[in-house]
């Protein structure tokens, strides 16, 4: 189990190899496996990529985020930008419904609506979070599947039962046809040996068993 002191150490070097975060702008501190991040940083995505950081690193049992977002430059819009942008993109995603709302306050995005995959809310978090001027975004999304399990499990047991019975039809009509062709073979028998009594035999059929 790793020490304090090293956990720390290992954070604070995760977020000096990720690219998208300014690690010299966040301070690192570790007590028992919980990391606390803090600092400024200018946008969101910014304090999002360097949460992932040090979630990738071994030993780190959960994070508390205190680091605070201050636009600045082309980064400070205001609420009414950022719901004009939010929206823009929310409707430009292909696999983002149309009826998904995005609401603002103090820079802080709030998603409410309804999907029916998991997917579909990950792509509506993505289209907000790395928007110029947000702070957060919150994920008030309804997963509402449309198809329940439950009736997915029906149809398939309702889908074995027609399979069987469609083979049991099969075997019966063919256990019938076997029954047929062994009398008409066992009634050929039969005429050919009564018309062997008392005369010559003639040639067969080319199309059936009989003698003509």
């Amino acid at each position: 189990m790793k020490s304090d002191a090293q956990l720390q150490k290992d954070v604070m070097e995760e977020l000096k190899w990720e690219p998208r975060v300014t690690a010299s702008e966040i301070g690192v501190s570790t007590a028992n496996g919980v990391v606390t991040l803090n600092g400024t940083l200018p946008t969101y995505a910014e304090k999002w990529a360097a949460e992932r950081a040090a979630q990738r690193v071994a030993g780190v049992k959960a994070i508390a985020e205190e680091i605070q977002i201050k636009p600045i430059g082309l980064h400070a819009k205001t609420d009414a930008e950022i719901a004009a942008i939010a929206a823009a993109s929310l409707n430009a995603h292909v696999w983002v419904p149309a009826d998904l709302q995005a609401t603002v306050q103090n820079g802080w995005i709030t998603l409410v609506g309804a999907v029916s995959w998991e997917f579909q809310q990950r792509a509506a978090m993505d289209s907000v979070r790395f928007l110029a001027g947000v702070k957060g975004v919150s994920n008030n999304i309804t997963l509402k599947p449309t198809a329940q399990p439950s009736a997915v499990k029906d149809d398939d047991q309702e889908g074995a039962v027609a399979a069987r019975r469609d083979r049991r039809r099969e075997c019966e009509r063919g256990s019938r046809w076997r029954q047929s062709d062994a009398v008409r073979q066992r009634s050929v028998v039969g005429r050919e040996r009564r018309g062997r009594v008392g005369r010559l035999e003639r040639p067969g059929c080319q199309h059936c068993a009989e003698r003509h």
